[in-house]
């Protein structure tokens, strides 16, 4: 069935350009620069992805989602609509917390072929983000990620690149990753707080939405100013996928995207690196030659503070319109205290995360 004709929240609009084998660099460039993305089919070797993906289902199996770890007939028995519940956060934290998953980062291929592209050698930077996209009914469009542009969350060097990688078969019904194609030449668009607590931007009215079905050994990369979301999973499997941040090694990176105590998801450092065997992954941000600069997390357009002082203010005034500022400071703070009194905040509420947030800002 065609996807638009299920729910508006699937339709992906045209197809994605893609890049067979040898993957010409030139033809990379260029297309990077005309539609701000390329897509590589199989360019990944499998083995890897396959372990991440058979650890991840193995998490999610033992945690009473899926009747088998099996890839091939696994059947949904709990699914979850958003990463702000406890309960899925504490999955998502193991899923966070396993090697195999930290080896993505380390890819003999991603790195050779990427240190070909900008010309000299990359930072995959800490800052992943492993996705497990249940099926939900159309009406939980919780599920869906709203359009945004990276750069608005991480800054830095304006060259860095989103690098999104299936882990298993991802079908148009699946939900996977859209872009709107030559978006990233119209810079950091107006920015405005989201549902869900993060940040996004309208999707240009001239500019069409493209996406495409993923196998396992695809690899997507896109500019961080391409305005990109997410389908809903309409399907009946489970989408996994995982993204990660890409850029020239001498560009600058900024400190508050490097985790301090915690990795996406509130997922302790220590706690996640506590049975590796590998002890040359451990923090290898720290022993990388670094440019790091300090800059002020990006402000939304709506004006609202991002200083928790005054949010904490205007909340004890009344002013219940800065609530929504609280789950993206609890998940994106500069610094850990400031990551824990938001979170603090919100619990002192009655909040676990934005899905228990009615009131959005204008």
């Amino acid at each position: 069935m065609n996807p638009d004709a299920r729910h508006p929240a699937t339709r992906y609009g045209g197809q994605l350009t893609e890049l067979l084998a040898p993957w010409p660099q030139i033809e990379c460039r260029r297309q990077r620069e005309v539609d701000g993305y390329f897509l590589l089919r199989g360019f990944l070797h499998q083995p890897l992805l396959t372990q991440a993906r058979d650890a991840i289902l193995a998490v999610l199996h033992a945690e009473g989602c899926i009747t088998t770890p099996d890839h091939r007939d696994y059947r949904i028995v709990k699914a979850y609509a958003a990463d702000q519940t406890p309960d899925f956060r504490a999955i998502l934290q193991r899923v966070v917390s396993l090697e195999i998953v930290h080896e993505l980062l380390h890819l003999t291929q991603l790195h050779s072929f990427f240190s070909e592209f900008y010309g000299e050698p990359v930072f995959v930077m800490p800052a992943f983000c492993p996705r497990i996209s249940f099926p939900i009914g159309p009406k939980k469009l919780w599920t869906i990620t709203t359009p945004h542009q990276e750069y608005g969350y991480f800054g830095g060097d304006r060259r860095f690149m989103v690098i999104w990688i299936p882990l298993d078969e991802c079908s148009h019904e699946m939900g996977p990753v859209r872009l709107a194609p030559g978006s990233h030449k119209r810079g950091l668009l107006p920015m405005r707080l989201s549902r869900q607590g993060g940040l996004e931007v309208d999707h240009p009215k001239d500019m069409g939405w493209a996406s495409a079905g993923f196998k396992l050994g695809d690899l997507l990369a896109f500019d961080s100013h391409l305005v990109h979301a997410s389908t809903q999973n309409v399907s009946d499997r489970i989408r996994l996928s995982i993204d990660l941040r890409l850029q020239p090694l001498g560009g600058s990176v900024l400190r508050s995207s490097l985790p301090t105590t915690h990795f996406i998801y509130g997922t302790s450092i220590e706690e996640a690196y506590r049975a590796f065997r590998q002890q040359h992954r451990k923090h290898y941000w720290l022993r990388a030659p670094l440019n790091i600069v300090d800059t002020e997390f990006p402000r939304p357009a709506t004006g609202f503070p991002l200083d928790l002082d005054t949010i904490q203010a205007r909340l004890n005034a009344g002013d219940g319109r800065v609530l929504p500022l609280l789950p993206m400071l609890a998940e994106y703070g500069a610094t850990q205290d400031v990551r824990e009194r938001a979170a603090a905040l919100l619990q002192e509420r009655g909040c676990r995360g934005p899905e228990d947030i009615d009131v959005v800002p204008d």
